[in-house]
């Protein structure tokens, strides 16, 4: 969606929530191909998706390319202090049946008009003489107690509401819509009339909800599923109904941070990502994500700098050029995010009572029970920079890989830049393999030692080859994988040992 003015609410130096009018817009930068997404348990093409945003949104596609589809899906997912994204959601993962032949969220007016209820209730709790007040009266208080203020403010904000907003004609309309359509997808599945609520198998619903997060609120609703005989009701929906939406409104609104918008992205989506996501609201935060292209971080402790790219190259670009401000502080590292198991980081420079631990449970438990491990890359000016990593596949302690930068013969600084690169390029060619041939001639164990030892393992494993060919013992000798540029690299290679063994 295009930037807008909405109103948000963000964390205050003091770690409180405050309303305010904001500019709000997704950034994204996407290297790779996003090709199918698994939404209600179907696998949907990029183009259904890209259908599907517009009617979810509620605004068209400025263009057709699939990073667009990743943009409108973050800008759907990042919820955090925005009761209107929250509310919008909500409407969407209600129900399992969400498709482009029907609006599957509210329309923006109703969305809006639902926001404010929910707006006005977070303003009467949050001003008004309550738990939270009283009990913190000087703050800054401590972290555990900020955590347990937002816990007693997510369920007084949800408390009641469902009983307001089951009177409002624009919600129940929506949801008998989406309830109708539940039904008769179940029946025609051969499953039954089965609502939505007590069963839902949509993708996005159950990343909503989780057992380390229940609250005294989910007890309530647990209640009101079991003995629904006197339940109030309007057609093919309820207040219990209204009641499960208001808590994924609730959830969404303090639990889904631009860190869980790229988790539960990643989780459902098909492709290849390099993706490096900001929004205009966290100012001091923003995830990057490598599955399928490559992702790299540096860190330069001395200098208080952060470099990120997908080209490993790029993030060595500080080395001698930027002046060291803490001499004492670790050298510098690089670490390659795992692109084939699927790895995410999120960099976050704000103070610790402006983190989006501080009002997520979610986010708490996450690294509590070790899915987010936390990790301090340097200190910036008096405040750490933490990552939080996030891996989709197998674990791995993310500081272990850490590559030195500085004092590493395997490391060469980036060359200086020429107005004719490429000139520059075939002029250095000659110089280039003078040096690689002095090499193989006059330093077999100094620099050129582990190529010697690559060229002396490659030809051991050539002559075996050679020698079951002879044989009879028929098989592929020499299997050359590679990924864009490194697949150019080992077509070259294939055809160079192609010409030394034509048969």
């Amino acid at each position: 969606c295009p930037s807008a003015d909405r109103k948000v609410w963000v964390l205050s130096p003091r770690g409180m929530l405050m309303p305010g009018v904001r500019n709000v817009e997704i950034f994204i930068t996407h290297n790779g191909d996003f090709e199918f997404f698994m939404l209600n348990g179907q696998l949907q093409t990029v183009e259904w998706v890209q259908e599907w945003l517009i009617k979810t949104l509620h605004c068209p596609m400025p263009s057709g390319t699939d990073s667009c589809a990743v943009a409108g899906m973050i800008d759907l997912l990042r919820t955090q202090g925005n009761w209107f994204a929250s509310v919008r959601l909500a409407s969407v993962v209600w129900t399992q049946v969400s498709g482009p032949t029907g609006s599957p969220s509210l329309t923006p007016k109703a969305c809006q008009r639902v926001a404010n209820v929910f707006e006005a209730k977070t303003m009467a709790v949050t001003a008004g003489d309550w738990r939270g007040a009283a009990q913190f009266p000087g703050m800054p208080c401590t972290k555990a107690q900020l955590q347990e203020y937002y816990q007693v403010l997510r369920e007084e904000i949800a408390m009641d509401l469902a009983e307001e907003l089951f009177e409002m004609d624009e919600l129940a309309a929506h949801l008998t819509y989406m309830n109708l359509c539940t039904m008769m997808s179940a029946a025609g599945a051969g499953q039954g009339a089965k609502g939505a609520v007590g069963g839902s198998s949509h993708g996005l619903a159950k990343k909503f909800t989780t057992e380390s997060n229940i609250s005294v609120f989910d007890s309530d609703l647990k209640e009101k599923e079991d003995s629904d005989d006197d339940e109030e009701s309007k057609g093919p929906f309820s207040i219990r109904d209204v009641a499960l939406f208001v808590k994924r409104a609730v959830d969404a609104f303090f639990d889904n941070d631009v860190m869980f918008a790229m988790h539960h992205f990643l989780l459902d989506a098909k492709g290849s990502f390099g993706l490096v996501v900001s929004s205009s609201l966290d100012q001091s935060q923003m995830v990057m994500a490598a599955r399928g292209q490559t992702m790299s971080l540096s860190v330069f402790p001395r200098k208080g700098l952060v470099l990120f790219g997908s080209e490993q190259a790029a993030v060595k670009s500080a080395l001698g050029l930027v002046e060291d401000n803490d001499p004492d502080a670790r050298e510098a590292y690089r670490i390659d995010l795992d692109h084939l198991g699927g790895e995410i980081v999120l960099l976050n420079w704000a103070p610790w009572n402006q983190r989006p631990e501080i009002l997520s449970g979610k986010f708490t438990d996450a690294v509590e029970h070790g899915v987010f491990q936390q990790h301090e890359l340097l200190d910036y000016g008096g405040v750490p920079v933490v990552a939080t990593v996030a891996q989709q596949s197998l674990a791995s302690e993310f500081m272990k890989r850490a590559i030195p930068l500085e004092d590493n013969p395997l490391i060469t600084r980036l060359p200086p830049t020429f107005k004719d690169p490429v000139g520059t390029d075939i002029k250095d060619i000659p110089k280039l393999t003078a040096e690689i041939q002095e090499l193989w001639d006059t330093d077999p164990e100094g620099d050129n030692q582990m190529n010697m030892l690559s060229v002396w393992t490659l030809a051991r494993h050539l002559k075996k080859r050679i020698t079951m060919k002879k044989e009879g013992h028929g098989a592929v000798d020499l299997l050359i994988i590679g990924q864009e540029v490194s697949l150019w690299a080992g077509e070259q290679f294939a055809a160079d040992l192609a010409m030394v063994f034509p048969k």
